[in-house]
C-alpha cells in the first residue's frame, strides 16, 4: 500500500513525472499495483472491491504507456524494447490477477483466474525470451490445474499440485 501512494503522490508531481520519463513512471506505478493486488488476500469484500480499482488502474496505465509509445518518435530498437516491456508487464499483470481470483473456491472465480491465466500465457508467447518461454510453460501448467478442479476430476496433471503458487517472474 505504501508503494503504491508513494508513487501515486510522484505521479502527481508535475516535476517528478514528465512525458521523458517514459516508462518509468507508469510502468513503476504499475508493478507497484501488482504488488498492492498480491498482497490482498480476496477473503473480505473490501479485497475483492479493491481488486477492481486496482485493475483499473493498471490497465490505465498500461493504455497510458502504449499512447506514449505511439506518439513516441526515436531510435527503432528502443521503440521495440519499450513494446515488449509493456507486453511483459500486462502478461505478468494477468497472471498476478489469475492468482489473485483462484484465491477463491468458486467455479465462477476459478474461470475468471483461468481467463486471466489464459491472457498471460498468449502475451507472454508473443515475447521470444527465454524467460516468457518459461512463464508460459508455467502457465500452462496453472491452467491444466485449474480445467482439472472446474472439471470436477480432481486429478492434477503430473503431479502439480501447489504450482499455482508459483510466482511469474
Amino acid at each position: 500500500k505504501a508503494c503504491v501512494e508513494f508513487v501515486e503522490g510522484g505521479l502527481d508531481d508535475e516535476k517528478n513525472c514528465s512525458s521523458s520519463s517514459f516508462p518509468h513512471d507508469d510502468n513503476l506505478y504499475a508493478n507497484a499495483l501488482l504488488a498492492k493486488l498480491c498482497s490482498l488476500d480476496g477473503r473480505d469484500e473490501d479485497d475483492k472491491d479493491e481488486s477492481e480499482v486496482i485493475r483499473t488502474k493498471f490497465f490505465s496505465a498500461l493504455g497510458s504507456m502504449r499512447s506514449r509509445l505511439s506518439l513516441s518518435t526515436g531510435e527503432f530498437g528502443l521503440h521495440l524494447h519499450l513494446r515488449e516491456v509493456i507486453i511483459d508487464l500486462e502478461a505478468n499483470g494477468y497472471a498476478t490477477m489469475g492468482g489473485f481470483y483462484n484465491r477463491f473456491m468458486s467455479d465462477e472465480e476459478r474461470l475468471k483466474a483461468k481467463e486471466c491465466f489464459e491472457k498471460a500465457r498468449d502475451l507472454f508467447k508473443m515475447l521470444k525470451t527465454v524467460d516468457a518461454e518459461m512463464n508460459a510453460t508455467k502457465v500452462g501448467l496453472i491452467i491444466s490445474e485449474l480445467e482439472s478442479e472446474i472439471n470436477g476430476s480432481g486429478d492434477t496433471p503430473l503431479g502439480l499440485e501447489g504450482i499455482i503458487d508459483v510466482t511469474i517472474l
